[in-house]
């Protein structure tokens, strides 16, 4: 009797499903860092539009490199900012209005939580004068005339800013940080605390000990992140360049290989795992969950029945999706030579999942001491269901985008399960016709089937069932000797044996009467 090996709709549609959603899992997560790449680059994009966009610009570059400088530092921290992940982001106002704040620090909510004033003047003692300008002093550079306290109050109540007696003398940008070029930085702190010393009216050395506690070079948020500290020098070089819309990131180091380091990639990396973890985790629970609303009820044993395996799949999903992630980012980034910057998250995302199914399939063979042959034939079929799920995908994916090569990936990995099958199917009844072993994929065993030995009337000896007799010298007799009579009548009894499948692509041959 043959021994097919039949379809099992069931069984395919499994291991497409499987294939399907692993893909899908190492897919997001390259997508996570395709996405991150493409802001990264969009960074360095802003960096050169800060400094170009002054391109044809008249002013004298000692006024301008001010402007410069209000421009690149906060385009600096993003891009900073970015790399590490942080919540916090640069804004450049770009306002007119008295005091006004030049950066603004917002969160992931788009609150405000640090307030810049940027001061790029000709010596350190400019820089710490402009900066610790009191409302006093401003008011009094534009009336020098007599003074009257009332004037200068209605002055500044029509521009919004309430001034008194106990605040006159505060510095205009008082509640803000005050950013100077570097190298402007010691010697505007040296110039203020001489002024300090010197004051003898406590308003206004108080007034000038807030402008020297927020002196600063850089821009810096709760959580650490920092800005560059330009001098003076480079942004009169930037703003030369920006006049001339010539300015190039690379030449001051604004390159990937300069600011993308493998620390950067790895930690994006771990968090994408992290996630890849949890999607795997509620994928493999979902079933039990769809069943438990329809039934109305929760069975806490299969949950927990369910666990180990729901755990140890989140474990393998987490080392793929941290690999998927990493792996993209570090193709685009270069950190592998140019030829591999054209990669995508499809490709990434495919052979990631392809190379995590052939390891578990050589482990599984392992540890159940599988055939070579068998180990093989699950590898080739991996091989061909991530093959069809890419294909498919990136057809459908080419005019739908992602959610094209999700959907596309997914049907193509399960037709690919089915196709595979019944290509087995028919390379066994080739095999069977034409005698050949599809290098090895197709077993073979030509022992001759024993109901047909049993009917040639030949005795079959099992040597590994054999046991002694036990001996008894009380009781022992000879047997009598008698021949045993061959049925001759049996030779013309027999039927015919031919080749077929015998086993799990496993061809002999067959006896039929």
């Amino acid at each position: 009797m043959c021994c097919q090996e039949n379809p099992d709709f069931n069984k395919d549609f499994a291991e497409g499903y499987a294939s399907a959603l692993s893909i899908y899992v190492n897919f997001h997560q390259s997508m996570s860092g395709e996405r991150r790449v493409n802001e990264i680059w969009q960074r360095f994009v802003e960096i050169s539009g800060s400094i170009n966009k002054y391109k044809g610009n008249r002013r004298d570059v000692k006024l301008l490199k001010g402007n410069v400088m209000e421009s690149l530092v906060p385009m600096d921290f993003n891009l900073r900012a970015q790399l590490a992940g942080s919540n916090y982001r640069a804004i450049q106002l770009e306002s007119t209005k008295l005091a006004s704040v030049d950066v603004a620090i917002v969160n992931n909510l788009d609150e405000v939580v640090l307030r810049y004033s940027f001061k790029d003047m000709k010596s350190p003692k400019a820089s710490a004068r402009a900066q610790a300008t009191s409302y006093y002093e401003h008011y009094r550079k534009r009336h020098p005339g007599e003074f009257d306290k009332e004037k200068m109050f209605s002055f500044f109540r029509k521009q919004g800013v309430e001034v008194n007696e106990q605040n006159m003398y505060d510095s205009i940008y008082s509640g803000q940080k005050r950013l100077v070029p570097k190298r402007h930085l010691p010697g505007a702190r040296i110039y203020l605390k001489r002024l300090i010393n010197k004051e003898k009216d406590p308003l206004r050395a108080k007034a000038l000990q807030e402008t020297l506690d927020n002196l600063t070079d850089y821009l810096e948020t709760p959580d650490g992140i920092k800005s560059e500290a330009f001098t003076e020098a480079k942004t009169r070089q930037l703003a030369k360049k920006g006049k001339r819309g010539t300015f190039d990131p690379s030449t001051i180091g604004y390159t990937t290989e300069n600011f993308v380091s493998w620390r950067n990639i790895l930690n994006k990396g771990w968090k994408a795992g992290q996630n890849a973890a949890m999607m795997s985790f509620l994928f493999e629970y979902a079933p039990l969950i769809v069943n438990a609303i329809v039934q109305g009820n929760i069975d806490l044993d299969d949950f927990i029945q369910h666990s180990p395996k729901a755990a140890t799949q989140s474990c393998v999903s987490f080392a793929s999706g941290f690999l998927s992630c990493s792996l993209l980012e570090a193709c685009k980034f270069g950190k592998f030579g140019e030829a591999l910057k054209s990669v995508t998250a499809e490709q990434v995302g495919t052979v990631v999942a392809l190379t995590f199914s052939i390891i578990k399939d050589v482990v599984t063979g392992i540890k159940e001491n599988k055939e070579p042959a068998d180990v093989m034939y699950d590898i080739l079929k991996d091989i061909f269901i991530a093959g069809c799920a890419y294909k498919l995908g990136t057809v459908l994916g080419s005019g739908l985008g992602p959610f094209g090569f999700i959907v596309g990936s997914t049907i193509g990995s399960i037709l690919g399960s089915f196709i595979y099958t019944q290509a087995t199917q028919f390379c066994l009844s080739f095999a069977v016709t034409h005698d050949v072993t599809f290098f090895g994929l197709v077993k073979q065993d030509y022992q001759l089937p024993e109901s047909f030995l049993i009917n040639l009337g030949l005795d079959r000896y099992d040597f590994d069932r054999y046991k002694f007799d036990s001996f008894d010298f009380d009781s022992f007799e000879f047997d009598k000797f008698k021949f045993d009579r061959y049925d001759f009548n049996k030779f013309f009894e027999l039927g015919f044996v031919r080749r077929g499948v015998i086993g799990v692509r496993k061809i002999g041959y067959i006896y039929e009467v």
